[in-house]
């Protein structure tokens, strides 16, 4: 049955409903934002979500995108209501309401989604098992009070663009602002640009350190695992110049920034659970002269008892690290006398570069027969992910390295007891945490086995019985085979 007061539908995630007039964004009148629906009908960068939630807008329609869409992220790490993916709505109406969790946009509030929105649930016993996706001031300050594990990883992207959205109008040179700049490149030229500005580079230095002791003012004596820059030129180039192999082609760049920001943090607390961890990492060297450009600074990574001393990692993002995760641990401990802290899954990505298939799903796509198909390509449980997890899992073995997984992957629950069991740490959003951590308690006096994980999965997915035969023996086999690893 349709239900004629459905105007759109898309991806949101969260559990919040609102509703309210709906205004188009406009970047030339801000001010009428506040307590609207504001509707972005073409791509968003982020400075301009940065602006957008500057002025506290109700809710944000967003015409592209999908569950792992930037904008979406970055609006739910602020738990503003958003639903990313819609495609063009048209006619646009005067009033909507938004019910995020669904992923539906009515022509009229739906009494059932009226409940007041329970922001969050406070975990009620010690969590140490699930750590905190964040990526804004707010967001650290909720995953204290739920009760997260510690920082899984901070986006220091996120910082960058609200930096940016605060100094659009500093003068690079007469007549031509940090904005105009923007707009002739991009988000991502401008936070390279702003790293090599004698003042800018002040301001974005003062931005990351003010938000580092936030994170050391509410997680003291817990991990706060800081990535590097990561963000792209073009949401359609997701696979080019981006991540450390950016911060590295130009000698540092936002990297260097960073570090010096950590330096100075180092110096004033005595805080041992600070880690840096590097994204996108595709060949060894760019472990290796990323790492190099910490101990440069002055920082440590080998002696905790020294005050300038901070953990390192790196991201797992593409089958090339994941297939290389065992020879890069053993040549690093090589090349610097320790294993890296901390290995970071991003499964968001990772999935993307396994599969060929992008995270993110052009509304140009002209059927949403098509767009479906397409988007259910993109599937985090496919088996050659899967993979990947057990043999980063068993790389690690006896190698004081813990594992994190990001992404959408580590807030199902269908992954919990195989993460379990690979002794893998699930990082979520905030508004996850308390889901993710129940179902991490109830494995916590069991000992799982591979096989009872496998079936949270494979009755999860699409295959059939004599698919599901095949991919339970090859799966054992694989895990069996690197055995080699435990040694």
């Amino acid at each position: 049955m349709v239900d004629n007061n459905i105007i759109a539908t898309g991806y949101g995630g969260l559990d919040l409903s609102t509703g309210g007039e709906l205004v188009v964004w406009n970047r030339t009148n801000l001010t009428i934002l506040e307590g609207k629906i504001v509707y972005v009908g073409s791509s968003l960068p982020l400075y301009q979500a940065a602006l957008i939630a500057k002025y506290k807008p109700a809710g944000v329609i967003l015409a592209i995108g999908n569950r792992n869409y930037h904008p979406l992220i970055f609006f739910k790490d602020l738990l503003i209501p958003c639903i990313a993916g819609t495609g063009l709505i048209d006619p646009l109406p005067s009033y909507v309401f938004m019910s995020c969790k669904k992923g539906i946009i009515y022509s009229h509030s739906i009494i059932d989604d009226q409940k007041k929105n329970n922001i969050y649930e406070v975990i009620d016993t010690d969590n140490e098992e699930v750590f905190a996706n964040i990526g804004s001031e707010e967001a650290i300050e909720i995953s204290y009070k739920i009760g997260a594990a510690g920082i899984g990883i901070f986006r220091t992207e996120f910082t960058a663009v609200r930096m940016l959205a605060e100094h659009l109008n500093y003068l690079l040179k007469p007549n031509y602002t940090l904005e105009n700049y923007i707009i002739e490149n991009s988000e991502a030229d401008a936070i390279y640009l702003v790293a090599n500005h004698s003042q800018l580079q002040i301001y974005l230095k003062e931005a990351f350190i003010k938000v580092i002791r936030l994170a050391l003012r509410y997680f003291p004596e817990k991990s706060i695992i800081i990535r590097s820059i990561d963000i792209e030129r073009d949401e359609r180039d997701s696979l080019g110049y981006r991540g450390i192999r950016r911060c590295i082609a130009e000698n540092g760049g936002v990297l260097k920034i960073i570090i010096q920001a950590l330096k100075e943090i180092s110096l004033e607390t005595n805080h041992k659970n600070i880690s840096l961890i590097f994204p996108l990492v595709s060949e060894y060297s760019q472990i290796s002269i990323a790492t190099n450009m910490v101990l440069d600074s002055g920082l440590q990574i080998s002696n905790s008892s020294l005050r300038n001393y901070i953990k390192i990692g790196w991201k797992i993002e593409q089958p090339s690290s994941a297939l290389n995760t065992n020879i890069w641990l053993n040549t690093f401990f090589l090349d610097f006398d320790v294993f890296p802290h901390y290995l970071g899954i991003g499964t968001n990505d990772l999935t993307q570069f396994t599969l060929g298939v992008g995270r993110y799903i052009p509304f140009t796509v002209e059927t949403s027969v098509v767009r479906k198909y397409i988007d259910n390509l993109y599937n985090e449980f496919d088996f050659a992910i899967i993979k990947q997890l057990i043999l980063i899992s068993r790389s690690v073995a006896n190698k004081n390295t813990i594992v994190i997984i990001h992404g959408e992957l580590a807030a199902d629950n269908r992954i919990a007891r195989l993460l379990n069991f690979l002794k893998i740490y699930p990082s979520v959003t905030v508004l996850k945490l308390n889901d993710v951590f129940n179902s991490f308690r109830k494995l916590r006096h069991f000992d799982v086995s591979f096989e009872e994980a496998l079936n949270d999965i494979i009755d999860n997915e699409v295959v059939s019985l004599r698919e599901k035969d095949f991919i339970k023996k090859d799966l054992k086999f694989w895990l069996q085979s690197l055995s080699y690893l435990d040694q």
